[in-house]
């Protein structure tokens, strides 16, 4: 397996990273074609996903926002490979913020920061770019990979430029550590949790959604300011993001009301710009234990 492995990365992926872009965007066009028609990758999730989240749409727009999906995807796995060599630079010219007021302001603040985003546009990229917008330290939680090969190179891959891994089950340990440093913790709050006891649920795209309520846990445990990190696609190989201050002081709103923000103004996107969220993932696998209460 790890020569499989190192074939793949050492002869695959780094090549194709050190590729120009409009070159790898001729590459995902061949991917879209494979996935969506030959050999179609999880075809079924998507268009089950995608009926039961807008059940107003008939069955030609289904199949469009399908077909813009995997055209999008394809250019996120193809931007995600780039990532491996992609320079600061380059980066700071793809992915620009919108918000430097927001951010000068943010920037002032002695006060640490949770930056909280889904899988709505290229996130990876996100996560290599914001750490270079703030004068905070960037974190980002993440979960480990069952490869080992893998998440060592992803996690080499996420790191290269200035932004600092934590494994999800270290978030605890990153806040305490140095509580005198100014940190910008980065969690992608859309991912399906583990254990659906803890969560909260929420009427999210029609569907009872379970929701992880770390970030907002950690943002009243250590008084950190919320904020909303919104990415948009320009086009192709370029992103724009604009950080919103959901929460100055935790102090004054209850923990599922932060979760519910960030919630609601993702849900708001997906409705927008459907095409964008990662709608290959089984987001709705889990049921809801007996006596849920699910919030609107």
């Amino acid at each position: 397996m790890n020569i499989l492995n190192n074939i793949l990365y050492y002869f695959i992926v780094k090549p194709l990273s050190l590729l120009p872009m409009r070159i790898l965007y001729m590459v995902s066009d061949f991917f879209y074609v494979m996935i969506y028609y030959v050999v179609p990758y999880r075809k079924k999730v998507v268009y089950n996903n995608l009926r039961k989240s807008f059940p107003d749409y008939t069955d030609p727009q289904i199949k469009a926002v399908s077909k813009q999906y995997y055209k999008h995807l394809c250019d996120i796995i193809i931007e995600t490979i780039k990532a491996f060599s992609l320079g600061k630079e380059e980066l700071l010219n793809r992915f620009v913020c919108t918000s430097p007021d927001v951010i000068k302001q943010l920037n002032k603040s002695e006060k640490s920061i949770i930056l909280i985003t889904g899988h709505y546009n290229n996130w990876e990229w996100g996560g290599l770019a914001f750490p270079l917008h703030f004068t905070h330290k960037g974190y980002g939680i993440y979960t480990e990979l069952s490869s080992n090969f893998w998440d060592i190179k992803v996690k080499a891959m996420r790191q290269h430029i200035n932004l600092s891994m934590i494994p999800m089950k270290d978030t605890l340990k990153c806040f305490r550590n140095n509580q005198t440093e100014k940190k910008v913790v980065a969690f992608i709050a859309d991912q399906t949790p583990v254990s659906v006891d803890k969560c909260y649920w929420i009427k999210f795209l029609h569907q009872d959604t379970p929701v992880h309520k770390g970030a907002a846990r950690f943002a009243k445990m250590f008084d950190c300011v919320v904020v909303y990190g919104d990415i948009q696609k320009v086009k192709r190989g370029q992103y724009e993001v604009s950080y919103r201050v959901l929460c100055d002081n935790t102090k004054d709103i209850a923990e599922d009301d932060i979760t519910k923000l960030h919630v609601k103004i993702l849900e708001q996107k997906i409705i927008d710009k459907p095409q964008y969220w990662l709608w290959t993932h089984k987001r709705w696998k889990r049921a809801p234990p007996p006596g849920t209460i699910i919030n609107d």
